[in-house]
């Protein structure tokens, strides 16, 4: 059998973390949404805003001879950062919640994790290449694993309006967009800086429309601000920064097909923590997804073209 490349590896390990984290941080948010009457919109900004600021605050401590401002020492990465702020950061959750108020969590999920077929055919068009033969094989297990954790092999609970679809598939093609877009910059710059520039953005844009002074009837207590604090620093900050740093040993089309594992997290979330029972359509889907990590760590050669080229694939 061949032998796995070790930063293949690295790459799941750090999709896979991430999926764990969020996760574990989207059941963490219901708990703040439905026992402490936090408002989505209002969460939302709140994580992108504190976690943006705590990873320019963690550059700049390990990073004291650079400036966090050095990212836009080049004119045009102040619109490339802008860009990946609104349209992937703010894009992608704004999306997926207007979705879920629309329909419902289960549809939701499903329309967005359609977002690694875009990415299979985006970087097929722009590598001139057909996917390869794994690919197809760990997109087909990826999303039938998907289908069957979120919706335990029954139709009954999905609710498709046109509004959902339309919403659902934006978040879809935003979730794409994040993993695509920002490479270059990651690939000069790193996660850290990127991420966190990407993100206070995000929250700064979204001030004016939820205001985070603005807390309503939301109940603080020192349960639900340690949740809130879990949400920030491990649900976004580590989460995000994990998913995009797997992009150094990952293609985006890997990377997307192993971000569908966030289903099987909150499966093992709701076992181990809310005692949720596991139906047999559940565990085909849990072995679907663990199919795909298998299938992607085992590349065809030509496979590290795809990866080396990967900083080449958009221009902006």
């Amino acid at each position: 059998m061949k032998k796995t490349n070790s930063q293949t590896w690295i790459g799941i390990l750090m999709v896979l973390s991430g999926g764990v984290l969020w996760g574990v941080s989207g059941a963490v948010v219901q708990m703040l949404f439905e026992t402490y009457h936090f408002e989505p919109g209002w969460v939302v900004n709140v994580r992108l805003f504190f976690s943006g600021g705590l990873l320019l605050l963690l550059y700049k401590l390990t990073h004291k001879e650079q400036s966090i401002f050095s990212i836009f020492r080049d004119r045009r990465n102040i619109i490339r950062v802008v860009v990946f702020s609104v349209c992937g950061m703010i894009g992608v959750q704004y999306a997926f919640y207007v979705a879920i108020s629309e329909g419902n969590a289960a549809t939701a999920t499903l329309l967005q994790y359609l977002g690694p077929i875009f990415i299979v055919l985006y970087v097929a068009y722009r590598m001139k290449r057909f996917p390869f033969m794994n690919e197809w094989l760990a997109l087909s297990l990826a999303m039938v694993g998907m289908f069957l954790l979120v919706t335990n092999g029954s139709l009954s609970g999905i609710q498709t309006s046109k509004s959902t679809l339309i919403w659902g598939l934006i978040s879809a093609v935003a979730a794409a967009f994040n993993v695509i877009y920002p490479q270059r910059l990651i690939e000069k710059w790193g996660s850290i800086l990127t991420v966190g520039w990407g993100m206070l953005i995000a929250g700064i844009c979204m001030t004016p429309f939820q205001q985070p002074w603005n807390v309503g009837g939301q109940q603080f207590t020192w349960k639900s601000i340690i949740f809130l604090l879990f949400v920030i620093v491990f649900g976004t900050l580590c989460a995000f920064v994990l998913y995009l740093e797997s992009l150094r040993y990952l293609s985006p089309t890997h990377t997307g097909m192993l971000g569908m594992s966030d289903p099987l997290c909150s499966m093992i979330v709701a076992v181990l923590w809310l005692h949720h029972q596991i139906g047999g359509f559940e565990f085909l889907g849990a072995a679907c997804v663990v199919g795909t990590v298998i299938v992607l760590s085992y590349l065809p050669r030509n496979v590290k073209k795809d990866t080396m080229k990967k900083d080449k694939m958009i221009s902006v």
